[in-house]
């Protein structure tokens, strides 16, 4: 089944830890096959069914992560970039907020409908 996954770059994180928005709303309809998240990446290598994201920021690698659907679930993987994938988990739980997990490079993590990405410097929702 064809789901809408809305991916929204909210912002970037200042060297002093705050909040800077500049929301950018990219819509993408799924199609089953990988989103590509990136600084710059190369269309011609990429898979048929892909769809990519530029990300215009240095603190994001060429190719930083991909997002990726197996049946009703999404998945986050870093692709072995410079400045690292952080899962952030905004879920409604006050305690649950503070989750961060720095994923591993090139193995794949669940993300959630109240999960946020950090790509280097970049924040990233995904809405499910």
């Amino acid at each position: 089944m064809t789901k809408l996954l809305l991916v929204e770059v909210i912002g970037t994180l200042m060297l002093s830890m705050d909040f800077l928005p500049s929301p950018v709303v990219v819509g993408l309809q799924a199609t089953g096959g990988p989103i590509y998240l990136g600084s710059k990446l190369e269309y011609s290598r990429m898979p048929e069914g892909s769809q990519n994201l530029i990300i215009r920021n240095g603190s994001v690698t060429r190719m930083h992560a991909i997002i990726s659907q197996e049946n009703d679930d999404w998945f986050v993987e870093d692709c072995g970039s410079d400045n690292g994938l952080i899962i952030l988990d905004c879920g409604p739980n006050p305690i649950a907020r503070q989750a961060r997990q720095r994923v591993s490079p090139f193995q794949k993590h669940p993300i959630t409908k109240t999960s946020l990405l950090i790509l280097g410097d970049v924040v990233v929702r995904v809405s499910i």
